[in-house]
């Protein structure tokens, strides 16, 4: 008799494994691993609150919207009636930061000197949100920008990318006071991420640049020479380690300190996803990546490998990560509106394959799918 047994996948989805002949073991991809929600129609912008507390989601004709990534449920009313170019919540979970659409973005800008706007100086306004409820906060006016590229919240820090044409020098705001912090001139791009301290910038794009907020420093391309520009950028959760995407080029990892790579993202073969999400799980042991295929990948922090095929899961780009505050599932938002959750934990995942399969394979089901094996009750 084989041994056929439910079983948790390495990339952490419930999968059906048996022994064939010859000592190969066949695995059959169960599909309980990933609970899929429409939370909006399509999206331009989307971004987690630490921990995965709650979802915000800008679609392409409305305000944004926040979610509760456990069920799904819309948390209120559209704040505002216009859609979010980029969104970005305080590292406590409690402020949403949201700007304006406009045609500026990393899907399709690869570099600041490509990133061309209107010409006009109008003021944009930064606009903050209280979380759940969705109240409006205030209004920070970023003169003399026709648009906002991107946004970057940690620690008790904003930062946002001003667009006047090009790339204008990033911006800083001390959330808690209000008042703009001064930084050293440097560039701003689509993707940029903050320390989970509130220490240090990480500007991506073609000229990367690492700004750090406490000594008013910089350091321009401190990932070296990137052809295709930084596309997404992470802080391992103690902030030792920054993971940086690239297009087909993997992810890279840095020591935070002395800026030496540390280690390498790729697959064994093939052809690797445009990485435009990335996030670290809770202890730092598992990275999480998104590609604009809509693929979710899952890798081993430490042996540096993936764990398992990646999820092919949304229809079109993936625009954020985030594991949630235990570790036991991640979460992913795409522009094609859905929201996905992915279940880490391998005793709950293998309930949850025999709970949707109604207690196992039935006799047709079993044929159909392991045709090699003698049925066997399995839940």
């Amino acid at each position: 008799m084989p041994d056929i047994r439910v079983a948790t996948g390495e990339a952490g989805g419930p999968v059906l494994r048996y022994l064939l002949s010859g000592g190969r073991v066949a695995t059959v991809d169960a599909a309980a691993g990933a609970r899929s929600t429409a939370v909006s129609p399509s999206a331009v912008a989307a971004a987690f609150a630490p921990g995965a507390r709650t979802l915000a989601v800008s679609p392409a004709g409305a305000g944004p919207v926040l979610s509760d990534p456990v069920s799904g449920a819309r948390l209120g009313p559209s704040l505002g009636g216009t859609p979010a170019g980029a969104l970005a919540f305080a590292s406590d979970g409690r402020t949403l930061a949201s700007v304006p659409y406009a045609s500026v973005s990393h899907a399709s800008v690869s570099r600041p000197d490509e990133a061309r706007g209107s010409g006009d100086t109008a003021t944009v306004s930064l606009s903050l949100w209280s979380v759940p409820d969705g109240r409006p906060l205030r209004r920070i006016p970023i003169a003399r920008a026709a648009s906002v590229g991107g946004l970057a919240a940690g620690g008790h820090v904003l930062a946002a990318a001003p667009v006047a044409g090009d790339y204008e020098p990033v911006r800083v705001w001390d959330l808690s006071s209000g008042l703009e912090v001064p930084v050293p001139r440097r560039t701003g791009w689509d993707v940029m991420a903050v320390s989970p301290d509130g220490r240090v910038l990480v500007v991506g794009g073609r000229d990367a640049t690492l700004v750090d907020l406490v000594a008013g420093t910089s350091t321009g391309r401190p990932f070296g020479p990137v052809l295709d520009g930084v596309r997404s950028i992470a802080f391992s959760p103690d902030g030792s380690v920054i993971a940086t995407g690239f297009h087909e080029a993997g992810v890279a990892l840095w020591d935070a300190r002395t800026l030496r790579r540390a280690g390498t993202l790729a697959p064994e073969k093939g052809r690797f996803d445009d990485v435009v999400a990335l996030a670290y799980s809770p202890d730092g042991r598992l990275i999480a990546t998104g590609g604009t295929s809509g693929e979710v990948r899952l890798w081993d922090a430490a042996a540096r490998s993936p764990l398992g095929l990646p999820y092919a899961v949304h229809a079109g780009p993936v625009l954020a990560l985030a594991f949630g505050a235990d570790g036991r599932y991640l979460y992913s938002a795409g522009k094609d509106g859905t929201l996905r959750r992915y279940t880490m934990d391998p005793q709950r995942a293998a309930a949850e394959v025999c709970a949707r399969a109604g207690g196992g394979l039935g006799d047709d089901d079993w044929r159909r799918l392991v045709p090699e094996a003698p049925y066997r009750k399995v839940c």
